[in-house]
């Protein structure tokens, strides 16, 4: 007996039936191929994102590299402007006990030109 359609009961003929699996299989191989290169594509595309991600995890470890290395010469700058400021403090206790060392060296030179004009007269 003929093929029957898998849509009707009515028979099909065996040239038709033939025909339209040569049609299915030939859908068939569209599809698998068409399913193939989709896959390939999110592949790739995928593949390109684990790079993307890659890229930008190496560019924020570079950001975090260059704020610490700021973060550092920061610190480094107080430390030596508080060294400045200390040097400076004591510079001025210093020019300030030069200051009464030489006020009293004058007096004195003052005492002592009073008294040689006094023992000279």
């Amino acid at each position: 007996s003929a093929p029957r359609s898998i849509y009707s009961s009515t028979p099909v003929a065996p040239e038709k039936s033939d025909a339209r699996f040569a049609s299915l299989v030939e859908e068939n191989a569209t599809l698998r191929q068409n399913l193939q290169l989709e896959k390939t594509s999110h592949e790739e595309f995928m593949s390109r994102k684990e790079l993307e991600r890659e890229n930008v995890a190496r560019y924020v470890r570079t950001l975090e590299d260059k704020v610490a290395s700021l973060e550092m010469q920061v610190t480094r700058t107080q430390v030596e402007q508080e060294h400045n400021r200390l040097q400076h403090s004591q510079n001025e206790a210093r020019m300030e006990k030069t200051a009464e060392v030489i006020q009293a060296l004058r007096e004195q030179l003052v005492l002592s030109e009073k008294r040689a004009t006094d023992y000279q007269t």
